[in-house]
């Protein structure tokens, strides 16, 4: 069954939303040795957070209206949303970060630790500096466009990552936003990966499932749409 067809309760929300993945998974390549192995009650924690955290994430961003009113709270879901999927590729998120002595301030970034996969691929494979993941979300009910994404790529520094997500409920003309994506690449190599709730969601059904790494497919599959172009 889809997540996002399984309403949660109140309490579960409470419960379980504000609970930071880190505390329930153990990485294996020995980077973290201090970590100890779960107790069998904790394994049980474990395996119910595990279920319940994406389908409460989940039905928090469907009841979500688009809008400045309801800005704050799809930044925070957004947020808790990345934070769960790209664990422990992609970690610490600082939300509303000041860049260039206070000059500029990006919705939020992430410190890309990843030793696999798509973000180690990125500075190695595609030679694309990303030591952080710069991140926008934008609340609006109409498509984003070169403002949005030059507001995001204006975040960028060669010494800190050319790599930002964009967030945005809905794309009506998504092959228009990937071409833009596209001439930013072009130019700069500057990668710019929009993700609507659609995306999150998918995100967060393969994590349900329990696929590694569930954004793998999402994002290898855009980067090269765009790359391509």
């Amino acid at each position: 069954m889809s997540a996002s067809l399984v309403p949660m309760p109140k309490t579960s929300v409470d419960k379980y939303d504000l609970v930071p993945p880190w505390k329930y998974k153990v990485r294996t390549s020995g980077k973290f040795p201090n970590v100890q192995a779960v107790t069998e009650s904790e394994g049980k924690e474990k395996a119910t957070y595990r279920h319940l955290r994406p389908r409460v994430l989940t039905s928090k961003l469907r009841e979500i209206a688009p809008g400045r009113d309801e800005a704050a709270e799809y930044h925070r879901t957004s947020m808790s949303i990345l934070e769960l999927v790209f664990y422990p590729d992609v970690v610490s998120p600082k939300k509303e970060r000041e860049i260039n002595q206070g000059r500029k301030r990006v919705d939020f970034t992430m410190e890309n630790a990843a030793e696999s996969g798509f973000f180690f691929r990125l500075p190695t494979t595609h030679r694309i500096p990303s030591s952080y993941i710069f991140i926008e979300c934008k609340n609006y009910s109409t498509d984003v466009a070169n403002p949005e994404l030059d507001q995001l790529a204006g975040r960028f520094d060669v010494n800190k990552g050319q790599v930002g997500l964009m967030l945005c409920r809905t794309v009506d003309d998504m092959p228009l936003l990937l071409q833009r994506c596209a001439d930013a690449f072009g130019a700069k190599r500057e990668v710019l990966l929009p993700l609507t709730d659609d995306d999150l969601n998918r995100m967060l059904d393969t994590y349900l499932n329990s696929a590694e790494s569930p954004y793998e497919a999402l994002l290898s599959e855009r980067l090269r749409t765009i790359v391509d172009r």
